[in-house]
């Protein structure tokens, strides 16, 4: 912890980078450094939400966001797309109604299963990296 003021939101970019998050005790300290010794910087309250989501959970969940591949990202929209598409393809007793072809409504809320859980990915993500603004080095590991 340092004595000194901090006074741009350079600084404060810098002392968050520099934080050990995976150390629980570093971030609580810099926690207190930046709410005591930044005054006035936009964006302060962005660094101490970042630095207070800096769990073991959230850092794994924005570590797997971030190593995935761009179409995995997407991966529950383009099943749910497919799937939806053999439903109306296969099933024509209408769609949601009394069916026989079930197998395409289970892919479909296969796909939504998945798409809620890269939501979860990426608000880890979001927390962590100020929405993608800056990128503590212990997410890029």
């Amino acid at each position: 912890m340092t004595n000194v003021i901090i006074k741009t939101a350079e600084e404060l970019k810098q002392i968050y980078l520099e934080t050990d998050i995976n150390n629980i005790s570093d971030v609580q300290d810099t926690l207190k450094e930046i709410s005591e010794k930044a005054y006035d910087i936009k964006g302060k309250e962005k660094y101490l939400e970042a630095l207070n989501a800096a769990t073991p959970a959230n850092i794994a969940k924005a570590k797997r966001y971030n190593n995935a591949p761009t179409p995995a990202r997407y991966l529950g929209w383009g099943l749910m797309v497919v799937f939806f598409a053999m439903a109306m393809m296969f099933d024509d007793s209408g769609l949601f109604e009394e069916s026989t072809v079930t197998w395409p409504y289970v892919g479909f809320w296969i796909g939504i299963g998945t798409q809620i859980y890269i939501a979860v990915l990426k608000s880890a993500w979001d927390k962590l990296t100020l929405n993608g603004s800056v990128i503590h080095p212990a997410i890029k590991k």
